[in-house]
């Protein structure tokens, strides 16, 4: 897992597009750690409980399932935010180099079934949570279309 340090170097470096990952990386840095990374009036008083480096793990597999009911639902913006922040996510883990961030195509299923492959989380994509039928995301993560008649760009 990365320090903290290492976690700042990390989002400062950051070139992503919307900024989202940054989002991850300031919840587990204090208010002068993420200073840098933060608009001028933010100030300390304003700043949140610090969530610890150890909660990393169960924070992204809770986000996960928000994350594959995004994709499995062909919402754009918020499916490609779930990836950004997955970056994060997996990069304070250092488990990024484990997956194919090219691969994002059907809303990012394909990428988000490779993280939870490498997490050992496949029940989050073959399994019903909150009764949520996980085939159509299934098959999107196989570079499939969610079903064989959709039209709304997931294959």
């Amino acid at each position: 897992m990365l320090t903290k340090k290492q976690i700042v170097e990390k989002a400062v470096a950051s070139d992503s597009y919307f900024g989202f990952d940054k989002e991850v990386f300031v919840t587990y840095l204090t208010f002068n750690q993420a200073k840098p990374l933060l608009k001028p009036e933010v100030t300390s008083e304003k700043w949140g409980k610090v969530r610890s480096l150890s909660r990393v793990e169960e924070d992204m597999k809770s986000y996960m399932i928000f994350a594959i009911s995004k994709a499995a639902d062909h919402r754009g913006i918020s499916a490609h935010r779930s990836i950004e922040k997955m970056q994060a996510y997996t990069a304070i883990l250092e488990v990024d180099d484990q997956i194919d961030w090219e691969r994002y195509r059907n809303y990012g299923a394909p990428i988000l079934r490779q993280i939870c492959d490498a997490m050992g989380w496949q029940e989050l994509y073959t399994t019903e949570i909150e009764d949520w039928d996980r085939k159509p995301f299934d098959r999107m993560s196989q570079s499939k279309k969610c079903r064989d008649s959709c039209n709304e760009g997931c294959g």
